[in-house]
């Protein structure tokens, strides 16, 4: 008799035919719209833009407060200091020192529609991620979140 060491050609076929399904699973999990990837990449966007919005609520509310230091404190508040008029001066100062950061991949646009003044922060690489702010006659910032495709 024949001792026979090694292994069949159809064992070594059915191997590699193994292998083959669990790296096209495996490129499937990584890459696509829904990918480990794209996914990881869009929280990365989300925590920049959840790290913007933080600033700005932090210049909001320096906006509020000097507003009421003027009024009750100081006693000089003009015609022309009302909440929101001083909660866009901060948030301005925001949005030039987020432009004059030529890293960030976040923008900041601050709008004045009749009434109405909305902050926009968004990426620059993905600009269906954003975060949008409603700024009422007190200077509170009510924000929607659209940060998931």
């Amino acid at each position: 008799m024949k001792n026979n060491k090694g292994i069949t050609l159809i064992a070594l076929v059915i191997t590699i035919i193994v292998l083959l399904i669990l790296a096209g699973v495996a490129i499937a999990m990584l890459s696509g719209d829904n990918g480990i990837l794209t996914r990881a990449s869009d929280s990365k966007v989300a925590n920049f833009i959840g790290a913007k919005k933080d600033e700005v609520n932090m210049a909001a509310a320096e906006g509020i407060t000097e507003f009421y230091e003027k009024k009750y404190v100081t006693e000089d508040l003009t015609a022309a200091d009302t909440v929101q008029a001083l909660v866009e001066t901060k948030i301005t100062a925001v949005k030039t020192a987020t432009e004059a950061n030529d890293k960030e991949d976040i923008t900041v646009n601050l709008t004045t529609t009749g009434s109405t003044h909305t902050v926009v922060i968004s990426s620059k690489s993905k600009p269906d991620l954003n975060s949008t702010g409603t700024i009422d006659t007190d200077g509170k910032i009510t924000w929607v979140d659209k940060l998931k495709k």
